[in-house]
């Protein structure tokens, strides 16, 4: 299975924000999240973020494609199309009713420089049609750039 890496900058937003997703526009083919990795240099922020599964895109700030050269043997580009949505939704996603999946939470960072990370094992499945949203439950102020792997 082809394996894949993607990272992006989130925008600052409100508490409770939307930060970003990894979308699976396909209508056919999953994609199986390993892992998820956040890391900011901001200081004296507190971190808190969650993951949650989402039914609707909605309508990001930005998105990234991914292409070929997020392949790590740099052979082939995502067949589902996945794409990573950033920066402030005009439109939110729609989030499933279920509890949030993960959650990370980190005092105030007082030196910057701090992240997380969440690993799956095994992997997380996100089935066509639907993504796994980011979301800020922290400082309302926090930049970061977020990076999820998976495999197709």
């Amino acid at each position: 299975m082809p394996r894949y890496a993607v990272t992006g900058r989130n925008a600052a937003g409100t508490n409770n924000n939307r930060q970003g997703a990894l979308w699976n526009p396909s209508s056919a083919k999953p994609l199986w999240i390993e892992s998820f990795l956040y890391a900011t240099t901001d200081t004296n922020k507190t971190m808190s973020y969650t993951l949650r599964r989402i039914t609707t895109r909605g309508t990001p700030g930005s998105t990234i494609t991914p292409d070929i050269d997020n392949d790590y043997d740099k052979a082939l580009a995502p067949p589902s199309g996945a794409l990573l949505d950033l920066a402030i939704y005009t439109v939110n996603p729609t989030e499933e009713a279920a509890p949030y999946m993960e959650q990370a939470k980190g005092a105030d960072n007082a030196t910057g420089g701090s992240g997380f990370i969440f690993e799956f094992d095994p992997p997380l499945k996100i089935p066509p049609g639907t993504g796994l949203l980011v979301r800020n439950q922290g400082d309302p102020t926090s930049v970061g750039d977020m990076t999820f792997i998976w495999t197709e």
